[in-house]
């Protein structure tokens, strides 16, 4: 066995299980001084992978949930794990999904093997399309362009796993659009050089284990990219695709597709137009579940009162997240700021929707609520974020502020106006504490 090949895969293996967050899709080992140690389970792995396959680069996925190299998944119901890795193969130069089933004697061999038309993979999930208690394979093959990526599923056919999809894509979700307890796939694509783009919607029948056209919606052919796509609740009793979409230079807007009455819709796409502007942003901004609560909300851009004038590089935004309404439009939810700078999202009271402002100087962040009562602006509290080095040897300059968050090196500073008469201008350290998080 070589030696230099065993040595990269250990580390490579770990690397995908602790730093998921890789963005490189094949993992770069040259500068590795010393391998480190693994379980013996993922070594007995490396060791049957190894006879198997003479040169290989294991690969980690740049999108999706799971960014890791091996799984461990009981794919067959025997209440074994079954793992599941994702390679190159450099003899042949072919990307591959390696199946390895344990025998009796517990050792991985060779289950199922399956070659990928794509340059690389950019995404993979397990997934139950079918229910039938076991889990399918999708996935994201990368193709030369968006228009060549292929999706493949694969799914447990007389005991063996087979192809039972391929189709081109530009992405694609996963969720349970019609509340059958079995997740669905959309499958969007895009062609810009013709102006076209659908969403189409497959489901995996348990008998035949072939998946079926259900229904298809366009959207607007003439944009950029998607550049996120998030799937779930959309309402307390529906599920549905937030797709995030690129257009322009730096602007977005986001599609709401669910399927409703037998038919599959984009809910704020103007078909008459072909195009959404109901969602529409000045900048990219991804859609979550901003407050926790179960449901997606959508961001949109507000420009703060002050910043009317001021060019779109100098605007301080406020996102403010909406809920969709259940019907064709939207529905208030909640304000936050987040700054790229200084990496943190904060978010504003129920009560200031509207009519929060602020102020942004270098490293310092002056909130400010606008009363429409007395016509008047409140500066309720300064947000500062100084140099740990500088607050410690400086720590009277800074006697009247509280420590919000600490970093390595910065410390994240709080000093709160008490002198307000306006009642909904009021706010106290506790709020802004749990309120504030580091991130976006």
């Amino acid at each position: 066995m070589n030696g230099n090949k065993t040595f990269k895969l250990v580390f490579i293996i770990l690397i995908g299980f602790i730093v998921s967050g890789c963005s490189n899709e094949v993992l770069d080992t040259k500068s590795l001084l010393k391998p480190p140690k693994i379980s013996n389970k993922y070594e007995e792995i490396q060791l049957s992978l190894n006879k198997i396959i003479d040169e290989y680069t294991l690969v980690t996925p740049p999108e999706g949930l799971n960014k890791e190299v091996i799984y461990l998944f009981n794919l067959f119901g025997d209440e074994k794990e079954e793992s599941v890795i994702i390679l190159k193969d450099n003899i042949v130069n072919q990307m591959k999904i390696i199946i390895l089933k344990q025998n009796d004697n517990n050792e991985w061999v060779l289950e199922k093997s399956f070659s990928g038309s794509g340059y690389g993979v950019k995404r993979i999930d397990f997934k139950d399309l079918d229910g039938d208690g076991l889990n399918e394979i999708i996935v994201g093959w990368k193709g030369a362009t968006a228009i060549n990526n292929g999706i493949s599923v694969y799914s447990m056919v007389n005991n063996k796993f087979s192809e039972v999809f391929n189709e081109n894509y530009t992405t694609y979700g996963i969720a349970d659009v019609d509340n059958d307890f079995n997740d669905e796939l959309l499958v969007i694509k895009l062609d810009r050089s013709k102006g076209k783009a659908n969403a189409t919607l497959y489901d995996l029948d348990i008998n035949s284990k072939l998946m079926y056209y259900v229904d298809q919606v366009k959207m607007d052919g003439y944009v950029n990219n998607y550049y996120s796509i998030n799937c779930g609740n959309v309402s307390k009793d529906r599920k549905g695709f937030l797709v995030d979409v690129s257009i322009g230079a730096h602007s977005s807007y986001t599609d709401l597709i669910i399927f409703r009455n037998g038919r599959l819709k984009n809910v704020f796409y103007n078909d008459k137009w072909e195009y959404t502007d109901l969602t529409f942003r000045p900048y990219a901004s991804k859609s979550m579940d901003i407050d926790n609560d179960g449901i997606l909300e959508i961001p949109l851009l507000r420009v703060p009162k002050g910043y009317e004038n001021a060019s779109f590089a100098e605007t301080p935004f406020i996102t403010v997240w909406m809920k969709w309404n259940g019907l064709d439009g939207l529905k208030y939810d909640v304000e936050t700021f987040s700054d790229y700078k200084n990496n943190f999202t904060l978010t504003f009271p129920e009560e200031w929707r509207n009519n929060a402002t602020l102020e942004v100087e270098d490293n310092k962040y002056i909130f400010k609520y606008y009363s429409i009562s007395e016509k008047k602006m409140y500066d309720v509290f300064e947000l500062q974020v100084v140099d740990k080095k500088d607050y410690y040897d400086n720590k009277n300059k800074y006697i009247d502020y509280n420590i919000l968050e600490t970093k390595i090196n910065k410390e994240y500073l709080v000093k709160i106006n008490e002198d307000i008469n306006e009642e909904k201008a009021t706010i106290n350290f506790e709020f802004i504490k749990e309120n504030f998080k580091l991130g976006r």
